[in-house]
């Protein structure tokens, strides 16, 4: 059996302080899970975008980053707003040659994150674009 891949969860944030806590919690238990299925690997990783915020948001992402949770948090700030879509494209910049893959997810949870079990398992049978 091959290696799980390692994957890295992009959020671009921007004026998110009451949202962050809870990103944290969900998505560090959801990872967790993968990893403990073998399904990615556990130097698998959040990887955040501040995108200016005038919030809290940046000193959560560095304490949350600091305290060494269940999985790592890697974040990266910009000096002022630059746009969602800037953020997006700044983070893969930056994380590509991190992981072996890159989620792009909104920082609010809306979206259902149980599919990322899913694209992951395509990518595992060979898709590169999920």
């Amino acid at each position: 059996m091959s290696r799980p891949p390692k994957i890295a969860i992009l959020m671009p944030c921007f004026n998110e302080e009451q949202m962050l806590q809870h990103t944290f919690k969900v998505m560090s238990s959801y990872l967790s899970g993968l990893i403990n299925q073998n399904l990615i690997a556990s130097t698998s990783f959040m990887a955040m975008v501040d995108d200016g915020s005038k919030d809290n948001s940046w000193v959560q992402i560095k304490e949350e980053a600091a305290s060494n949770g269940n999985v790592e948090l890697r974040g990266i700030s910009f000096s002022r707003n630059f746009g969602h879509q800037n953020a997006v494209f700044a983070g893969l910049q930056y994380f590509k040659d991190q992981a072996d893959v890159i989620i792009s997810l909104d920082i609010d949870l809306q979206d259902d994150i149980t599919v990322i079990e899913e694209m992951v398992k395509k990518h595992i049978s060979g898709c590169d674009i999920v």
